[in-house]
């Protein structure tokens, strides 16, 4: 991905803060060719889709009451193939960011769940900030 597609996603996110639901805000986006296909951004009241994604797996000790919501990389892999119809992630990259309260880029490294879904799906390449 060139800097100017990633200086451009964090600015889209930015533009997207008023999304956060809760204390972390993370955005997906699935591109072609730098061409930007789908967007997502977590969410805190949506549960995660177990039944097409299988069960979330906490990886903290201290999590054992934890409750997933939706990630920005599943709405995102869920978003695709219901625009397009199919789940070919192959040439596919996915660009994770995650921005402070005051709008900074932050670590947006995939979970453990979400790196295994992603690796699944077979996705050309995962970013993130």
């Amino acid at each position: 991905m060139n800097i100017r597609r990633r200086e451009r996603l964090i600015e889209i996110s930015r533009s997207l803060q008023h999304c956060r639901e809760g204390r972390s805000l993370h955005f997906s986006y699935i591109l072609k060719n730098n061409q930007l296909l789908v967007s997502s951004v977590n969410s805190y009241t949506k549960l995660h889709p177990y039944h097409k994604f299988g069960k979330y797996k906490p990886l903290k000790d201290n999590s054992y009451n934890y409750i997933a919501g939706v990630h920005s990389e599943t709405a995102a892999i869920r978003e695709y193939i219901n625009r397009f119809g199919n789940s070919d992630f192959s040439g596919l990259t996915i660009f994770n960011v995650r921005l402070s309260k005051s709008g900074e880029p932050m670590m947006a490294k995939p979970c453990g769940n979400c790196q295994n879904l992603l690796d699944s799906f077979n996705f050309k390449s995962i970013l993130w900030t």
